[in-house]
């Protein structure tokens, strides 16, 4: 016997309307089960938005844009209600993440699931946009690395990449000895963090200083701007672009 929510579901289904995920997979996003869960994707959508026409850019004339650690979808779902002809891609390590994805969302995206390390199954110089929202706040230094090297790879010449942080709001906040080790290289992966239920055990918390940014990703993008406290008054916000 369906249950009220299973209800809901199957005529939301029917309706073709997006279906809001389910509470274990909101809470390993974001790690409360909030009303806002959906909305908060909405704002995000704005901000980053937001970050692009600072550079003239207009988003909605931007045909391809990848989400780099979608989750469950709480970001690129407001990408397709306010994009409704862009070609939407979204991964992410998170297997039963992308599965619940791919039964109830395709119409949002294509969804498929990406490997811990590179490389993706996307050919060169394919996106015009990819943003990926507190993933590189996760990752080891050499994945970080790893990463940077492959959404270079299948940026186009030109391409915008944003992505976000933790920055001084967060670092300083560190203990003295993990803070001096952070203070000295600019960055930080604490891997004695606690572990997110669902994900890799490398899936800790790392954290940059501008600086390091400047110089580290340098290598591999141009570093356009950096954003403190960019996103919710909480990460930082790094653009980048991929020298034409």
């Amino acid at each position: 016997m369906e249950t009220a929510l299973t209800q809901i579901q199957s005529v939301l289904k029917a309706e073709l309307i997006p279906l809001p995920p389910p509470k274990h997979l909101q809470l390993r996003v974001v790690g409360v089960y909030t009303p806002g869960f959906i909305e908060s994707g909405f704002a995000t959508y704005n901000t980053l938005s937001g970050v692009l026409k600072s550079q003239g850019k207009d988003i909605e004339n931007i045909k391809t844009i990848y989400d780099f650690g979608c989750g469950c979808g709480r970001v690129i779902r407001a990408f397709r209600y306010y994009l409704p002809t862009c070609d939407l891609y979204g991964t992410d390590i998170d297997s039963e993440a992308i599965e619940w994805l791919q039964d109830n969302n395709t119409r949002i995206a294509k969804f498929s699931v990406n490997p811990n390390i590179p490389p993706t199954l996307f050919e060169d110089n394919k996106f015009d946009f990819i943003y990926s929202i507190s993933i590189f706040t996760h990752l080891p230094e050499n994945m970080q690395f790893a990463w940077l090297e492959e959404l270079k790879r299948i940026s186009k010449p030109g391409g915008y990449l944003l992505v976000t942080v933790h920055g001084e709001n967060h670092h300083k906040n560190l203990p003295a000895p993990k803070r001096e080790i952070m203070e000295a290289k600019g960055f930080y992966y604490n891997d004695d963090a606690d572990l997110t239920d669902g994900l890799p055990s490398f899936y800790k918390n790392a954290y940059h200083s501008a600086n390091y940014i400047k110089k580290e990703w340098g290598i591999y993008f141009n570093v356009i701007k950096i954003i403190p406290m960019g996103l919710d008054d909480h990460q930082d916000i790094v653009l980048l672009r991929k020298k034409a």
